[in-house]
């Protein structure tokens, strides 16, 4: 599979962000990835709950696809990383808790909050340890409160579903957020990994040139 369109080079000249240095570039296209790469898990998701008859329950995960993708556009036109980087790591924190509380809460939403996660962890990755904190402790309110919903309100959820079902979708949603938990990873520890080598040539034929 040709998979150059999302190749560093090709990502800094499309979000026009190749002016910048070149761990910068590595770590803006990272998280570009990593955006489709969660767009593309939300897609599955949403066509095995329709593929059951359970395309309500995908309302949540509809609406993370729809503005992550008019985030990408936001961002390739107006070049505002910053922003798109804000507004991703936000929708990564809310609406997975959205999708959970409409398919009935922590039981009955066979662990899709979890996906909450990627937003402190994204902020570690892509800005700084301070904004990951942030992210971090309203993280861990979103997950308290929706506890507290939950118990307030027990017969929470717009579906009803089998505990086959839940089973089911317990197993396949940990597993599936477990591949976007390790790919985000590999993903930017490979793109670390370049930018060292790079760097680690480019220093090396610096001193050759200073000892000729």
């Amino acid at each position: 599979m040709n998979l150059n369109f999302l190749n560093t080079d090709y990502l800094s000249r499309t979000f026009h962000f190749a002016d910048q240095e070149e761990e910068e570039q590595a770590k803006r296209a990272s998280l570009i990835r990593i955006t489709f790469l969660t767009v593309f898990f939300g897609f599955l998701w949403c066509m095995s709950y329709v593929f059951l008859g359970l395309a309500l329950a995908t309302t949540g995960v509809v609406l993370y696809i729809s503005t992550t993708l008019i985030n990408v556009l936001f961002f390739r036109i107006t070049k505002r990383y910053v922003t798109f980087r804000f507004i991703q790591l936000v929708l990564i924190l809310f609406l997975p808790a959205i999708t959970q509380m409409l398919l009935g809460g922590y039981m009955k939403g066979s662990a899709v909050g979890m996906a909450i996660m990627l937003g402190p962890t994204g902020a570690l990755m892509f800005a700084s340890a301070r904004t990951a904190r942030g992210f971090f402790y309203a993280t861990v309110a979103v997950f308290l409160g929706m506890g507290i919903w939950e118990r307030l309100d027990p017969g929470l959820g717009i579906v009803q579903f089998s505990d086959d079902i839940n089973l089911l979708f317990f197993a396949t949603n940990s597993a599936a957020i477990s591949a976007v938990f390790y790919f985000v990873i590999e993903f930017f520890l490979k793109e670390k990994d370049r930018f060292q080598h790079m760097l680690h040539d480019r220093n090396k034929e610096v001193l050759e040139k200073t000892k000729n």
